[in-house]
């Protein structure tokens, strides 16, 4: 990687395979850059942690006020028997704050009521990224945070007059916060430099643990010493701090640098130089076909999905487990409950500083270092909640158990959570948005997932175990090898020996042949011989495509000098195939035709091959750019970029080469092949 372009998302097709942005130049800060102690984007920065620190002060206070809410003594109680609930030992008084509350709401109604929030956040995921996108993020981020904090206020008075309002208040704190992420991502995209990338998205983002550690405990406090009742004091206190906060951070911020009024021409020309590749013109359309198309997309969603679900489960869950079952009283359970968000902000400003001087230094490569602490920040927790199933009602385990899953997944903030602005710039707020959408779906279908649960309902497991049982008979269906090339390759003739075990006289054909091969202590694989005229070929091939296991590109050795550019052509657009980019299929190039003493061999052809690729490659891109305008890029970016073409490249797609001579009955290295794959 030579030059720091700005690489849409279309041409990152993988975490793996590709790497970061940043590593296009391996940018390192250097000594006559230094801006001093504090500049216009320490501001922006601190204002931004402030921001989501009150941000989640508002969203997490009814997971701590609903346990002074709510009358227990009024509600059923399911699954409370001696054995699902820790006792209480004499010196575990409930004292402090009165149990009994307003409202007389069950497991069920409060996962309802604690999961409505979420039912407005997901929906403006999307355009709140793309709004952020097209018209800065300074606005969008201040007014969300305004409409949250008004509807906080008004949360008191929905509550006594009904739970129908209550929801919907909920539900409209949920429209105004979900703007809030995209937008801070979009804005981070125009002011953080590659090098302080790490520091300056953990900060901001960890402002939101920061958040739960003091609201946590005065949640507690003011439902024991507040007034009109305790409780709503908690939503009049955070609503207040809220509009307060927007009175400075209107003033004080800007979308991007250039459009910064006090900022000093020498931090301005310090940050826009170090991403003046990365950010494009905020007119360009989002390549939605190859965002979704794209491994990179998937990774990141699917580790923040992973993150989500064990978050807000604890998030919301935690305190009504400490009262309930653990028996710690309101004081005791707001500090307690505090503790592992006050390990997971610690934890992740510790681990975005190891990772910046692992980039900076050049220890890691970028994609090195967002692997190993989204592993630690996935695994970690993983593996301490399911130890806290298992400690019974040990208090002391039960806590350092929970602050260890919560604690640990602090090393997410330097990983994918900063890996949107690295993947696409241009595109940072908008790929977060989609991801965040589906990953926050989980902050309503984990409280429910837990009044279900409580309620002794296996439906969990049920729907658990047929999504098993689906995944796993679509993985058993693809046992699909399909052999496709050009006409006069010898495909046909290739099939006819594994499958009738002789030679047939074959010519071109309009029409697939399918048979079935055994293979030995590995089952059937079902093989199709797909047509190679140009006219019909890939109608075929999209028909058997979803079911390959792997996919046989037969080439004739002999002609190929004259052929290589429909060989090419046609191998390029099977590589880079939507379908074919999804499944991975395994791939084999077989050279036929060795019999033909003038025939080219694998290491020759796979030479030959790479360097017509790489021209073809150059070309489709060329072409690609010249209509991006209007979005209509048909194809991925196959290959690494800023290097010539390779089929080692293409990882974790496997492309192999081998030897045959159909006409010699010469199938041997095809049939080890096909051994390995079944």
């Amino acid at each position: 990687m030579v030059q720091q372009t700005s690489i849409p998302v279309t041409e990152q097709h993988e975490v793996d395979e590709n790497e970061t942005v940043n590593e296009k130049l391996r940018l390192v800060p250097h000594d006559d850059e230094d801006q001093g102690c504090w500049g216009t984007r320490h501001t922006l920065v601190l204002l931004g942690f402030l921001g989501f620190a009150n941000v989640y002060a508002m969203r997490v206070n009814l997971s701590v006020t609903i346990v002074a809410m709510v009358n227990q003594s009024a509600i059923p109680h399911i699954n409370q028997t001696a054995v699902d609930i820790c006792p209480e030992t004499p010196g575990e008084s409930q004292s402090g704050i009165v149990k009994d509350g307003e409202f007389a709401w069950d497991e069920y109604k409060q996962g309802i009521i604690l999961g409505s929030f979420f039912w407005g956040y997901v929906l403006t995921q999307i355009p709140g990224g793309r709004l952020a996108e097209l018209f800065g993020g300074r606005k969008l981020l201040g007014y969300g945070i305004l409409s949250t904090s008004l509807f906080t206020l008004l949360t008191p008075f929905a509550a006594r007059a009904s739970d129908t309002l209550l929801i919907f208040c909920r539900v409209l704190m949920g429209l105004g916060e979900g703007v809030t992420f995209p937008a801070m991502y979009a804005m981070l995209a125009e002011w953080a430099p590659p090098w302080e990338r790490s520091k300056m998205a953990a900060f901001v983002f960890t402002g939101a643990q920061f958040g739960t550690v003091i609201t946590l405990p005065l949640s507690g406090i003011l439902c024991e010493h507040g007034f009109d009742g305790g409780w709503p004091t908690v939503f009049y206190v955070f609503g207040t701090l809220g509009i307060v906060w927007f009175a400075v951070w209107m003033p004080l911020t800007a979308d991007s640098p250039s459009r910064h009024l006090k900022i000093s021409k020498e931090e301005k020309d310090y940050i826009c130089s170090s991403l003046k590749d990365s950010i494009k013109r905020k007119s360009a359309p989002v390549p939605w076909r190859c965002m979704f198309r794209s491994k990179a997309c998937w990774a990141v969603g699917a580790a923040n999905v992973g993150h989500a679900w064990g978050f807000y489960t604890l998030l919301t869950e935690l305190p009504s487990y400490m009262d309930n079952i653990l028996h710690f009283n309101m004081k005791q359970n707001s500090f307690v409950s505090a503790l592992p968000y006050l390990a997971m902000w610690l934890f992740s400003l510790l681990c975005s500083t190891v990772a910046d001087i692992l980039i900076s230094k050049q220890i890691f490569r970028v994609i090195t270092v967002r692997k190993i602490f989204n592993s630690i920040g996935q695994y970690g927790p993983a593996l301490a909640l399911i130890g806290a199933g298992f400690i019974g009602c040990d208090t002391v385990a039960a806590v350092i158990l929970l602050t260890l899953a919560v604690g640990l997944s602090g090393a997410s903030y330097s990983a994918f959570q900063v890996n949107f602005v690295e993947i696409a710039p241009p595109y940072a707020g908008t790929l977060f948005g989609v991801t965040n959408a589906v990953a926050n779906l989980c902050g309503f279908m984990a409280p429910y997932a837990v009044g279900v649960l409580v309620k002794g309902n296996v439906i969990g497991l049920i729907t658990l175990a047929v999504f098993l049982f689906v995944w796993r008979r679509g993985r058993v269906s693809r046992r699909g090898i399909c052999l496709v090339g050009l006409c006069e390759s010898g495909k046909t003739l290739i099939f006819s020996q594994l499958i009738d075990k002789k030679a047939v006289e074959s010519f071109t054909s309009m029409k697939e042949n399918v048979g079935v091969l055994q293979i030995e202590n590995k089952g059937a694989l079902k093989l199709i011989d797909v047509p190679g005229h140009e006219r019909v070929r890939q109608r075929f091939f999209d028909t058997y495509k979803t079911t390959a296991r792997g996919i046989v590109f037969v080439l004739d050795s002999f002609s190929l000098n004259k052929d290589i550019r429909d060989v090419a052509e046609y191998l390029y657009t099977v590589l880079s195939d939507p379908v074919v980019l999804s499944n991975r299929p395994q791939m084999l190039i077989l050279c036929n035709k060795q019999d033909h003493a003038l025939a080219k061999g694998p290491q020759v052809i796979q030479s030959v091959l790479e360097k017509e690729m790489n021209v073809l490659r150059n070309t489709q891109t060329n072409q690609l750019e010249a209509i991006s305008e209007g979005g209509n890029r048909k194809s991925c970016y196959l290959g690494q970029e800023g290097k010539n073409f390779e089929f080692a490249d293409l990882y974790p797609q496997r492309v192999e080469f081998a030897a045959s001579s159909a006409q010699t009955e010469d199938l041997e290295k095809l049939k080890k092949w096909l051994q390995s794959v079944a």
